[in-house]
């Protein structure tokens, strides 16, 4: 089971390189057990960040629901790219109200575009702590 939010790891914000590359770094870890063990690789499909938790000891430092689609990729060594993918990535977009001040729309706009377009978020406000 993921953390509950109080016990999370903190990271800073924007991410250093360093936590980028610490998350490709698991997210191949990650690939390699569901490779060698199918429990590990339906715990990961059912529930992506508990199955880091669980089998890597990390939590992935984005806040994004994770899908993981099984079997959309097929290795082909001898292909231009070497992995064939069957699915093209996804982003799923929010469509929030707009607020009932007309006047407030504008700053509304900049925060959403500030905070809630940027997969790079924290998963929790730091606070400056």
């Amino acid at each position: 089971m993921p953390q509950p939010p109080s016990s999370r790891r903190h990271y800073p914000f924007p991410f250093s390189y360093d936590v980028i590359i610490e998350f490709r770094a698991k997210v191949v870890q990650m690939i390699s057990l569901c490779w060698q063990d199918p429990a590990i690789r339906q715990e990961l499909i059912d529930d992506p960040r508990a199955a880091f938790l669980k089998h890597l000891h990390y939590e992935p430092p984005y806040q994004i629901d994770t899908i993981v689609r099984p079997d959309n990729a097929q290795w082909c060594p001898d292909g231009f790219t070497d992995w064939v993918v069957r699915h093209d990535e996804e982003l799923e977009l929010y469509l929030p109200t707009a607020p009932a001040d007309p006047k407030q729309r504008a700053a509304a706009l900049a925060a959403y575009n500030s905070r809630h377009l940027n997969p790079f978020v924290p998963t929790e406000s730091t606070n400056g702590q």
